[in-house]
């Protein structure tokens, strides 16, 4: 999804930006494919 609005919509992932309604924070989600594997079955769906 990051990368997506970064490259689709211009947007960046930043705090500062964030807070201003500029930009975009991803938090506690995994960032790779290794990282999803790790998680439960159905835990992605259900977020946490």
């Amino acid at each position: 999804m990051a990368k997506r609005l970064k490259k689709d919509c211009g947007l960046k992932e930043d705090e500062k930006l964030c807070a201003i309604g500029r930009g975009f924070v991803v938090r506690d989600l995994p960032k790779t494919e290794e990282e999803l594997r790790k998680y439960p079955p159905f835990e992605f769906e259900t977020g946490r």
